[in-house]
């Protein structure tokens, strides 16, 4: 007994700094949303200040984009707006594999002890490039998700798509959150 109790206290620091990942979900209108239906999560950061939570909002932007000055619009010490370019999925048309990227938005907005972060957005137009001549043409994001989940046969067909677009936002909001759990954090204790 003394055994478990001791054991249990050496664990419980890594138990309560333990914080659950955000998750945002893919929704049939192209739209992302929390498990519960929510467009947004509020991550508690007990004890830190709006300043300390931007300072460390900003230094991790900074370790997941290669230069956040084109990524990144601030309102110090209160939001942070990311605008990024992503490719969300691949497509082969006879033999001819095309690519279709787009931009999506991320947004934190801190108070003391807290940060509201909004669902993901998806601008409409996904730039199509042919990997044989350059650039196609565009295919509109809500569109081409609406066929994703047409029916049970069209989900499981483009699962791995759904996956790797909800993978796409929910990556980069976990890294710059700092939440654990996320193989891109690194430990500040060095």
């Amino acid at each position: 007994m003394k055994k478990l109790f001791i054991l249990i206290s050496l664990l419980m620091p890594f138990l309560v700094n333990a914080q659950e990942l955000v998750t945002f979900n893919l929704t049939p209108n192209g739209t992302f949303v929390t498990p519960d239906g929510a467009d947004f999560v509020i991550v508690p950061f007990e004890g830190k200040s709006a300043h300390e939570i931007f300072q460390k909002l900003c230094s991790n932007v900074g370790s997941v984009y290669n230069d956040p000055s084109k990524v990144m619009s601030t309102v110090e010490d209160a939001s942070i707006k990311i605008r990024a370019w992503n490719e969300f999925y691949k497509k082969g048309i006879m033999a001819i594999p095309f690519d279709f990227g787009g931009y999506y938005q991320l947004e934190f907005r801190i108070k003391d002890g807290r940060v509201r972060v909004s669902a993901p957005y998806v601008e409409e137009s996904l730039k199509t490039t042919v990997s044989i001549n350059g650039t196609y043409g565009y295919d509109y994001f809500p569109s081409t998700v609406r066929k994703w989940f047409k029916n049970e046969k069209s989900y499981k067909k483009n699962e791995e798509k759904i996956i790797r677009a909800q993978n796409i936002v929910n990556f980069p909001i976990n890294a710059i959150l700092g939440l654990k759990g996320n193989s891109a954090i690194v430990n500040d204790d060095w």
